[in-house]
This record gives structure tokens, C-alpha cells and sequence, in this order.
């Protein structure tokens, strides 16, 4: 009688799961090829992405030797990364692409790519603060110092790692546009200030030295 009871027990199991089968397999089926498919576009895409960050990486090697040799033609390979590379270095390609400009004397073309860089918002903010100094010393000689003042002073807290920079620059900004009183304050900060570079400070005592000469004017107005 037990291995009766036995017989029908497993016959209504049986029963009931052909019944769960019969409802829900097609769910089960399907939840299954989703989670391989999605497996499957996952790899695919690493692979994707790789490929294209070693390509973009050789590309950029490329642009980089190609500058040496011919700055227009190098200033184009790293403006076409710039447009079709991934993001990190489309960032890169386009920081030295500003920075090639400069060097050929392309200065408004250099604040204008330094400029975009700064604006960006997607791209990583250590480049956009890199970018934000290249941009100051930039516009110190060959653009309007006066946009310096709110271009680097999120930069100049003593915890940010470009602090000594920024107030340098603010500085020599305030110094040509003849805000002595600021100039005076930032200089002093800069040598008091231990942790500033040995070359910063040498030159904040220089600077220091040329308005103690000068109490009226400003130096390189």
C-alpha cells in the first residue's frame, strides 16, 4: 500500500510540474536566451571598447610622432581623435592639439581649444584644471588678464593641487592689470605659503621686489 501511496505522490508531483512547465517554461526559455544574449552583447562590447582604445591609443602615438615632423598635419590627427575617439582620449588629443597651436604661435586658436576644454563638463576635471592653468598663463600674455580672476580662483584653495599655480598667475594678472593691492596679497601669500614650489616663491620675491620699487604702477601694463 505504502509504495501504492509512493506511486501516486509522484504521479501528482510529476503532474504538477508538467502543469508549472506548460505555464511558465516559455518564461523561463525566454529569461534564459536574454540572460545569454546580454552575456554575450557585454563581451561583445568589452571586446568593442578595447579594440577601440587601442587603436585611439596607437593613433594617438601617431599624432604625437607625426607633430615633430609637420605641426599642421599632426594638429589634424590629433583634431580627427579628438572627433572620433573614445572619450578619454578624444580629451587627450584635444589638450594637445591646443597645446601644438601654442607652440606654432596660434594663440588665439590655443585659448579657443584650452577655452573648450575648460567648458566641457564631461570630460575628467583634473584635465579641465590642467586646462584651466594652460588657459591662464595663455591669456597672461596673449589674452585679457582680466578673465583670469574667475577663471582660476576655484582653483587656488590650498587643498587643490594646482593652488600655487593659480595664484601665481592670479597674481601677475593683477600685477599687469594694476590692482596692486591684490598683487601684494597673492605674492605674500605665495612666500609665506612653505609648501609653494622653491621656483614659485623665488619669483613672488622678485615680483615683491618690483612693486616695492614701483608703489604707483603697474609692471607690464
Amino acid at each position: 500500500m505504502t509504495d501504492i501511496f509512493s506511486e501516486i505522490e509522484e504521479d501528482i508531483r510529476k503532474d504538477r510540474a508538467k502543469r508549472m512547465w506548460d505555464r511558465f517554461g516559455k518564461y523561463v526559455i525566454g529569461g534564459a536566451i536574454v540572460l545569454v544574449l546580454g552575456v554575450a552583447a557585454w563581451r561583445g562590447y568589452e571586446a568593442y571598447t578595447t579594440s577601440q582604445a587601442a587603436a585611439a591609443g596607437d593613433s594617438f602615438l601617431d599624432a604625437i610622432a607625426l607633430v615633430e615632423e609637420n605641426p599642421q598635419e599632426g594638429i589634424a590627427a590629433f583634431d580627427a581623435i579628438a572627433a572620433d575617439g573614445p572619450g578619454g582620449y578624444a580629451a587627450l588629443a584635444r589638450f594637445r592639439s591646443a597645446s601644438t597651436l601654442a607652440q606654432q604661435d596660434d594663440f588665439d586658436g590655443a585659448i579657443d581649444g584650452f577655452q573648450s576644454l575648460v567648458d566641457d563638463a564631461s570630460i575628467d576635471p583634473l584635465v579641465r584644471d590642467v586646462a584651466r592653468i594652460r588657459l591662464g598663463y595663455l591669456l597672461l600674455d596673449h589674452g585679457a588678464a582680466a578673465d583670469i580672476e574667475g577663471l582660476l580662483l576655484p582653483l587656488s584653495e590650498e587643498t587643490n593641487p594646482f593652488s600655487h599655480s593659480a595664484r601665481e598667475i592670479r597674481a601677475f594678472a593683477a600685477m599687469k592689470a594694476g590692482n596692486r593691492e591684490q598683487a601684494l596679497a597673492l605674492f605674500l601669500e605665495l612666500v609665506g605659503d612653505f609648501a609653494s614650489p622653491e621656483s614659485v616663491r623665488s619669483r613672488a620675491r622678485v615680483a615683491l621686489d618690483v612693486l616695492a620699487s614701483d608703489g604707483t604702477s603697474a609692471v607690464g601694463s
